[in-house]
């Protein structure tokens, strides 16, 4: 896995756990662009034949990220389409507002496209668009800035209600073809971390 980092930062990598007996560990800092490569080591045991997809996080600290959920869904039907399975889903665009921009809704998520928990039931507003004075990891993968304890607790009350949500929304978007069934124990446990325990 490779990342170029520029400025002083430090990436923290990792990969999720798809199958037992596997490591990898990478970790770097530097004032200069540089490319960071992390080596995935697997010792396979009984049983353990076949294709596994890892999922590479990386963290500097302030963003972490794990975009690859949806990619991976997409992948696996063009995967099945090219050797003649069913086409895959199709979604409706983003929806676009005047002037080319795209419409975004009260919390400044953009409307339409594919859709998951962390956008129809957001604890913090994704966005393409990066932060002002963004790292160059954050640039590359745009902006998540958390919601305020006040909104969560208005606008889902408890915590096990906003799991809930989230866990119906996911399973609509697996059924729909975006996501894996295979991803909805790692896509749960993310939004449970996205929601604090004090609100």
């Amino acid at each position: 896995m490779n990342i170029l980092t520029r400025s002083l930062i430090m990436l923290t990598l990792g990969a999720a756990a798809l199958f037992a007996h596997h490591s990898f560990e990478a970790e770097y800092s530097s004032d200069k662009a540089v490319t960071v490569t992390g080596i995935v080591t697997w010792t396979p045991g009984p049983g353990q034949a076949g294709t596994y997809t890892p999922v590479f996080t990386a963290s500097d600290g302030e963003l972490g990220t794990r975009q690859t959920l949806v990619l991976r869904a997409a992948l696996n039907h063009l995967n099945r389409w090219v050797h003649g399975g069913p086409p895959p889903p199709a979604a409706p665009p983003l929806a676009m507002a005047d002037k080319g921009k795209l419409a975004r809704d009260v919390d400044g998520i953009a409307r339409g496209g594919i859709r998951t928990a962390a956008v129809d039931v957001p604890a913090a507003v994704l966005s393409g668009e990066p932060q002002e004075g963004a790292s160059l990891l954050g640039k590359l993968m745009g902006s998540t800035v958390p919601l305020p304890a006040e909104i969560l607790q208005e606008r889902y009350g408890r915590r096990d209600a906003y799991l809930d949500r989230c866990a119906a929304v996911t399973d609509r978007a697996i059924h729909e073809g975006f996501l894996l069934p295979a991803d909805r124990a790692a896509i749960l446990a993310d939004a449970a971390a996205a929601f604090p325990d004090s609100v």
